[in-house]
């Protein structure tokens, strides 16, 4: 009789063990649960910023692109105004020397 009530008092021992360790096991199973939700809802707000940033970045892009297109626009009519400048200016060289040389070809005149 007093082996079974040993064996009883051992097996509720191991019972109570058993019961503490799948209490300690639930706790922790839920602890993780919480932190895995933490961790997606992060990774959730972490990919909205990605996204956000995504968008910023394209807009960005966009802009840089119509600076460079107007750029290149002014600097084409800039490299124009130069060239007509530069066709100007030889041009009124050109005058002057035909004038020069048309002077010093002529005549004399008379008065």
């Amino acid at each position: 009789m007093y082996d079974l009530e040993a064996k009883n008092r051992n097996r509720d021992d191991q019972l109570l063990a058993a019961r503490k360790e799948i209490d300690d096991i639930r706790f922790s199973n839920s602890s993780m649960m919480d932190r895995n939700d933490d961790t997606k809802a992060e990774i959730e707000a972490l990919q909205k910023h990605v996204n956000l940033l995504e968008s910023q970045n394209q807009d960005l892009n966009r802009e840089l692109e119509k600076f460079v297109e107007t750029d290149e626009q002014i600097r084409s009519t800039l490299n124009r105004r130069e060239k007509v400048q530069d066709l100007r200016m030889r041009s009124e060289q050109e005058l002057r020397r035909s004038m020069y040389d048309l002077e010093r070809s002529s005549p004399p005149r008379r008065r």
